[in-house]
């Protein structure tokens, strides 16, 4: 059913019809659950997005305009002495710089280009100075590249938030399964009650008339009326079981509670074979926990080389090349400017640190042990856990066929029960025995299907893997 022709039925009021996959796809459309994992998700990619910008060449221009400096200032004097003289000066100042990261080297290169304006106030006296082009170069020697790892892991984390929002999409699914066939047990229980209550009515009459010709035994006509009681009693449960379960449905649904819901179970079952090695391959590379631990890993493996490092001398070079003038006139700033060279090389040699390097670098290593052996346990307790929801779908599919010709059976057997009874040939306790075994067989056939679907869905959430279209349930979400 479209989202087009559901809003019309809800506008008119007009019961909606849904099938158990019809619900949960409306449960991730219009959910309020549904909302939250997508706006979660939303915010996720979009620092992610800003993450990947600082890649990118970054361009801002800054400046002074204009700055006043009035004070006495210190001024050396030609033979060497020092006057304190008051100044009236004012300056101005603009610089458009572009700076790029380099993600390969974790250096940094610039480009700018800037102007200066100074003026002696109360005097004629201006000066500019201009740098039409200086190019530089930062570059880190000997050094962990923490901007290459930063970018890293945020690959890794957007791949971890698309694998966290596909989870809490199945986990969604799970609940709307829940709860869809809590409505459906509710409401097969609140019939049965209604039909409880018609039949033991009859019942009692025909026990009444049998009881005046003496037919039967007073025990009889009280285990009838007992019956009739317990029905009644049953349905007031049921009627309230129901109207809960519904109302809770319709929350996750996203619908108003006014919506009369027609909930229709499902007749044909998925008939795909899992294959468990494929599975087990698909769990282990699509897990969002699994992705949780690795990423641990490269933290942890970036501390062990950041440890290993320190224990050795590191340096940056910084170099810049470019050209500038000074002059009265702005445009004449600008002419046969000058060459302007820049190149240090900082130097730092550790020489004692008590061991510090050594210990930080032993604690890492163990770590990252640790690490290696908690993403092996996991992997094996999933190898366990897809093995075992393999087992228990296709164990409930089988009970499911079964449980459908059990109920059949029941409906039948207690019709022959109640057509015997009306001419006497059995008592009200055999009845009474056909009747239960009809609810139960009942009750059984629902909660099997609920019980098939739950393991359905949570094959799907254990390996973030549809079976019958053979792709990730993330494939298409970036």
């Amino acid at each position: 059913m479209s989202i087009f022709m559901l809003r019309i039925c809800f506008a008119q009021n007009v019961p909606v019809t849904l099938t158990l996959n019809e619900a949960v796809e409306m449960a991730k459309q219009k959910g309020l659950q549904a909302q939250i994992n997508t706006n979660i998700y939303n915010a996720e990619q979009f620092q992610f997005k800003s993450q990947s910008v600082n890649r990118l060449p970054q361009f801002s221009i800054n400046g002074n305009l204009p700055g006043i400096n009035r004070a006495y200032n210190s001024i050396t004097q030609p033979n060497g002495t020092i006057q304190f003289l008051q100044q009236n000066q004012a300056f101005s100042t603009a610089t458009l710089n572009l700076n790029q990261q380099l993600t390969s080297t974790g250096g940094s290169f610039f480009v700018s280009s800037g102007i200066n304006r100074f003026d002696l106030l109360n005097t004629q006296y201006t000066n500019w100075q201009t740098a039409p082009l200086l190019i530089g170069v930062s570059q880190p020697l000997l050094r962990f590249n923490q901007f290459k790892f930063d970018w890293k892991i945020a690959q890794l984390r957007n791949q971890q938030n698309t694998r966290t929002y596909a989870e809490s999409m199945e986990d969604l699914s799970l609940q709307i399964t829940q709860k869809f066939y809590e409505v459906v047990i509710a409401r097969a229980e609140l019939e049965q009650a209604q039909f409880n209550i018609n039949v033991n009515d009859t019942f009692l009459r025909v026990a009444r008339g049998r009881y005046n010709l003496g037919k039967i035994g007073e025990d009889d006509l009280l285990q009838t009326e007992l019956r009739l009681m317990n029905a009644q009693n049953s349905f007031d449960q049921a009627k309230l079981n129901f109207t809960t379960s519904e109302n809770q449905l319709k929350i996750l649904l996203g619908v108003d509670k006014i919506t009369n819901l027609n909930l229709l179970t499902e007749i044909s079952l998925p008939q795909f074979e899992p294959n468990i090695d494929k599975a087990m391959s698909e769990a282990k590379k699509n897990r969002s926990d699994v992705l949780s631990i690795q990423i641990d890993q490269q933290q942890t493996q970036a501390m062990l080389k950041k440890a290993s490092l320190n224990r050795m001398p590191n340096a940056e070079l910084t170099a810049s090349y470019g050209l500038n003038q000074t002059a009265p006139i702005l445009s004449d700033a600008y002419k046969y400017p000058l060459d302007q060279q820049r190149a240090t090389l900082g130097i730092n040699i550790p020489l004692m640190n008590w061991g510090k390097n050594r210990f930080d670098y032993r604690s890492a290593k163990f770590q990252m042990d640790a690490k290696q052996a908690q993403l092996d346990l996991l992997k094996l307790n999933l190898e366990q856990d897809v093995i075992n929801q393999i087992g228990q779908y296709l164990q409930l599919r089988t009970r499911l066929t079964i449980s459908a010709k059990a109920d059949t059976i029941a409906q039948k057997r207690y019709t022959v029960a109640k057509n015997r009874y009306f001419i006497g040939k059995i008592d009200i306790t055999n009845l009474n025995i056909a009747q239960t075994e009809k609810d139960q067989a009942r009750s059984n056939y629902y909660s099997t299907m609920r019980d098939f679907w739950l393991a359905y869905y949570r094959l799907r959430r254990l390996t973030l893997y549809d079976f019958e279209r053979n792709e990730a349930l993330f494939k298409n979400m970036n």
